[in-house]
């Protein structure tokens, strides 16, 4: 009955009895899902390696983050509010990678009156230019040659307030200044107000070329000339550069709020990445997250930018990293294939050493579905454990090998990064589905055919398949060759519109493997016909060789005549050619047992004087398949005559030769599914 068939009892005594061919089936099971199953792992482990590398070589000044704002109001509130902005968006998106900031404030820029070239002497001379501005923790980066560091101490004075500022050396090359002197700053000449910068310390940068200063202090020492028009009837000097001054942040905002109330300045704020930190984001996270960052702050602070070379980083290493993953992919479809049908092929081996089993089964009224239920249990126990352990499996060996030295000069002999994730998983059970339908339904297939046809099968072995039958390798053969043929048109393996990314076109991905397998499969078509060629038993291989050479030849002097060169001696080619097959086929009653040898002899010989002739009218050298097709038709006459003393010398050959080939040509199915494995 079909109750006990399904009981764990039953299973694991069937799976002991064939315990070779079942160690053989896990292993193919266990093959392809590992592969399927590290391919994302050893993609995204190449990935995170490659991200990494690309992370360390780039310089911090183009992975640091340059929020740039324009207009803020200069307040405490107005500052503080716009700081907020610029924390939550990177506690928000940025905090792993956030090694601390540095922001800079500066003014408009102002009209400037110096001790030796007062404001109030400007309609005799030309004014000069120059802003007030704030670094953080500027005292921390410079070194002074004189004075000391501004207070925040701002002093009313007669015509405004007084704020205390700094001052760098390379400004003293263009402006006759020192400690002790004091500037006056006013927006336009009519004004009322001014603001007295009291020059309090002259500074000399620390590291001029450090990450605070931009890797450049120039920028803010040495800027260029404003490229703001003045006032009418004001002149300035075009080439003089601005006068930089520094100060504290209460001291700007106390000083310009007091003179000028309302006043807005540029804030720009320098984020420091730590590289590290940017090593912990994966490539799409990576660059989302400096995406939302930047909407973020355009949406919090009108009109602002955000600059860095991390998500252009990311998205060069991205397509990088797509196209160098196209020859993995490639790689894993054709190992896959071939290690499923090496599963294919070890079942078809299982099913027939189960025949006599199913037949005693079907005996004992065992019914089609009971011996669906064992085998896809049986299935399930291989499969399930395949793909359980796949993943884990991958991760050891793509991690080891890091190891290897090949990867050594990056890896420093460690071990690949490697993640788990749901992707090998999600892969692995797919490839399990297959390997489970591959394992459960050639053995309902073939129990459906019952006791008889399981005799039938042992008596009289099929000699033909049913892919040869029905011509399936023909037609996956045309199939092979028009995507191979695309894909040679195109000449790469990706695709992509103007609306969509650039992706992996997943049809040329299989052009090699359809190809392969058509090819191998068509040559199965010949291995039996070199089987009973090589035991003496059949010269179908001569004849069909014979019937390929002439239509290959027909054509191509076809193709020649209508191409319409006079020079060219088509029609003689055209007649030898016809009368080459026309001997062959005359000639072939004398290579059957048993045929006259007076036939055969001079069906040779007159085959013999065409290929002469014809390779007189047209001499080897043209390359291409017509010199295929005249190599063929050379080795006609010997292939014929190799025949002739095969089949005579079979009688006399030792048994263990004669035996051996006479089984191989009795059931060479048996042997091709080898062949085509090694093919693959």
């Amino acid at each position: 009955s079909s109750g006990p068939l399904g009981t764990p009892a039953l299973i694991a005594r069937r799976l002991g009895e064939r315990w070779r061919l079942m160690a053989c089936i896990f292993a193919g099971v266990v093959a392809a899902t590992v592969l399927v199953a590290g391919a994302p792992i050893y993609l995204r482990s190449l990935e995170r390696l490659g991200a990494d590398t690309e992370i360390d070589r780039t310089s911090n000044l183009i992975l640091n983050v340059h929020v740039y704002s324009p207009n803020v109001p200069l307040s405490e509130a107005g500052l503080t509010e716009s700081q907020r902005v610029i924390d939550d968006a990177v506690g928000a998106h940025l905090s792993e990678a956030y090694d601390g900031e540095r922001r800079f404030l500066r003014s408009d820029t102002y009209l400037v009156g110096l001790p030796y070239r007062p404001l109030g002497q400007v309609a005799a001379g030309q004014a000069s230019r120059g802003y007030i501005q704030h670094m953080t923790n500027i005292d921390l980066h410079v070194e002074f040659t004189s004075g000391r560091m501004a207070t925040g101490e701002v002093a009313d004075g007669d015509g405004g307030p007084e704020v205390e500022v700094i001052l760098g050396a390379p400004s003293l090359e263009n402006f006759e200044l020192g400690v002790g002197d004091v500037v006056e700053m006013t927006p336009f000449i009519a004004h009322e107000r001014r603001i007295y910068a009291r020059i309090v310390g002259i500074f000399e940068p620390v590291d001029p070329s450090s990450d605070y200063w931009r890797r450049n202090a120039n920028i803010f020492l040495r800027p260029q000339p404003p490229q703001e028009v003045p006032e009418v009837g004001i002149t300035v000097d075009p080439d003089e550069p601005p006068l930089p001054l520094f100060t504290t942040r209460s001291g700007m905002v106390d000083a310009i709020s007091e003179a000028y109330p309302g006043s807005l300045v540029d804030s720009t704020w320098l984020l420091f990445m730590d590289k590290e930190g940017l090593k912990t984001y994966s490539v799409d996270d990576g660059r989302d997250r400096f995406s939302r960052f930047r909407s973020e702050v355009a949406r919090a602070l009108p009109g602002s930018a955000v600059l860095s070379g991390v998500p252009r980083l990311f998205d060069s290493f991205e397509r990088r990293s797509f196209f160098s993953s196209v020859p993995l992919l490639l790689l894993v479809t054709l190992m896959v294939v071939t290690v499923l049908y090496y599963l294919a092929m070890m079942v078809a081996y299982l099913v027939q050493s189960r025949d006599a089993d199913v037949a005693l089964l079907r005996t004992r009224g065992a019914g089609i579905g009971a011996l669906l239920r064992l085998y896809a249990l049986e299935g399930v126990v291989l499969t399930s454990l395949a793909v359980a352990a796949a993943p884990f499996i991958a991760m050891g060996l793509i991690a080891a090998a890091g190891t290897l030295p090949y990867f050594s000069p990056i890896t420093g002999g460690a071990a690949l990064p490697v993640a788990l994730s749901w992707e090998p998983f999600a892969v692995a059970a797919a490839v399990g589905a297959a390997c489970l339908a591959i394992y459960v339904v050639p053995a309902v297939m073939d129990a459906r055919s019952g006791i008889v046809g399981q005799r039938l099968r042992t008596s009289r072995p099929a000699t033909e398949p049913a892919f040869h039958r029905y011509y399936v390798d023909v037609a996956l053969l045309a199939v092979g060759a028009l995507v191979f043929w695309e894909l040679r048109s195109r000449g790469t393996l990706v695709s992509g519109g103007l609306f969509s990314d650039v992706a992996v076109n997943e049809a040329l991905l299989f052009a090699p493997v359809l190809f392969l397998m058509a090819v191998a499969i068509a040559f199965m078509r010949l291995f039996p016909l070199v089987i009973r060629f090589a035991a003496g038993e059949s010269a179908a291989l001569v004849h069909v060789a014979a019937a390929v050479t002439v239509l290959a030849l027909g054509p191509a002097v076809a193709a020649i005549a209508l191409a319409g060169d006079a020079g060219e001696p088509w029609a003689a080619r055209l007649a030898i050619a016809l009368a080459l097959g026309a001997a062959c086929w005359w000639t072939r009653p004398g290579l059957e047992p048993g045929g006259a040898a007076l036939r055969l002899i001079a069906g040779l010989a007159a085959q013999g004087a065409l290929v002469g002739a014809y390779l007189w009218v047209d001499p080897p050298g043209g390359g291409g398949a017509l010199e295929a097709a005249r190599a063929c038709a050379v080795a006609l006459v010997p292939a014929q005559v190799l025949f002739a003393a095969l089949r005579s010398a079979a009688a006399r050959a030792p048994v263990w030769l004669s035996v051996g080939l006479w089984h191989m040509a009795r059931n060479p199915l048996q042997y091709s599914w080898l062949v085509l494995l090694m093919v693959l």
